[in-house]
């Protein structure tokens, strides 16, 4: 939705992407008075969507896999303008795949920059598995009776 463009730098495991965000995306501009800079929601959607896109692209994730943000610890340094062109740089940590669909926990380092300027940096941790660990992983969770349950029971 956001990402258009990524490509593998000279650097292992870095990758840059551009990326021009206009301010009319209905769900994350929904309130016309934040629509005066690039939000930090768009940000994160940004880096979620990139972090997708290098996992499938760069070290062979499949592309129904599901993508879990375990965390994402975002420092914004300055407002980004819309309409201007930000540059994104990606340092990856992807472990080689055990196995096809199995899980894959990955960390990655993403700093933004508009005009030179560093606007926001990221670290975040997420993992990739296919449909049916989630399916799985879901069922057991959805089990499992509420903590205050639990507690009542005892």
């Amino acid at each position: 939705l956001l990402v258009r463009n990524v490509h593998a730098t000279a650097e292992q495991h870095t990758y840059r992407s551009w990326l021009i965000i206009d301010g009319t995306h209905p769900y994350l501009y929904e309130n016309p008075a934040i629509a005066n800079h690039v939000s930090g929601t768009t940000f994160i959607d940004m880096g979620r969507q990139l972090l997708k896109a290098i996992t499938h692209l760069y070290y062979g994730t499949p592309l129904d896999s599901r993508f879990v943000l375990h965390n994402v610890d975002i420092e914004f340094l300055r407002w980004a303008k819309l309409g201007v062109a930000i540059e994104v740089t990606v340092s990856a940590e992807v472990p080689e795949a055990r196995r096809e669909g199995a899980p894959r926990s990955c960390a990655a380092v993403l700093e933004w920059r508009q005009e030179g300027h560093l606007v926001a940096r990221a670290r975040s941790r997420f993992t990739t598995f296919s449909a049916a660990l989630e399916a799985k992983l879901m069922t057991r969770q959805y089990g499992q009776a509420p903590a205050d349950a639990e507690l009542v029971s005892a």
